[in-house]
């Protein structure tokens, strides 16, 4: 059983959903009572946006996992696309309490914060990520938005220049920064 949970997880991070799908169709054939299998048909169905059938995956899956950050993560996401608001930031700082330096989770509570109009809060989750994973390049291009959003192109600048300081050879703040620097001689 242990191949084929690699193969679905392997397939869920490559985006292969159909191959995931009857991966999972075929080992619960198998083994129905496999405990990870849950937590994978719950991400399964989080990417297909049933989140009725995430939910209740990750429900069976809850009390046999009580600390897995990567599942508190997944439920966290699915509750934060159903706007259950609440539950879904309960469902990630769970996620982080495991796994404090997880950018992903760290995103996903910023775009929770943002949702619920919480944006300072939103810019500091967002530069935490950054420190912790600073080539997590979704917090850069969501703290450049906030930052553009507030006049504040000089930083959003720097913010790139920075970055790229520190990883030289990095295409994507090479661009972010050619980008930046283009825009600024349009708004001259």
């Amino acid at each position: 059983m242990k191949i084929e949970i690699k193969e679905i997880r392997d397939s869920l991070s490559n985006r292969q959903i159909a191959l995931a799908g009857s991966l999972i169709a075929s080992a619960k054939k198998k083994n129905r009572n496999h405990p990870y299998l849950t937590i994978l048909e719950g991400i399964y169905y989080g990417i297909q946006e049933d989140n009725e059938h995430a939910l209740s995956a990750f429900a069976h899956a809850t009390p046999l996992f009580p600390h897995d950050p990567h599942l508190f993560y997944n439920l966290g996401c699915v509750l934060r696309k159903m706007r259950r608001w609440r539950a879904a930031e309960e469902a990630l700082q769970k996620s982080l309490r495991s796994a404090p330096a997880n950018p992903l989770a760290l995103y996903e509570l910023a775009k929770l914060k943002t949702n619920l109009g919480q944006h300072r809060d939103s810019i500091q989750i967002l530069f935490k990520c950054i420190r912790n994973a600073p080539l997590f390049y979704p917090a850069y291009a969501s703290l450049a938005t906030y930052l553009s959003l507030d006049h504040q192109d000089r930083l959003v600048l720097r913010l790139y220049q920075t970055a790229l300081e520190a990883f030289p050879n990095d295409s994507f703040f090479k661009q972010q920064i050619q980008r930046w620097n283009q825009n600024a001689n349009v708004l001259v």
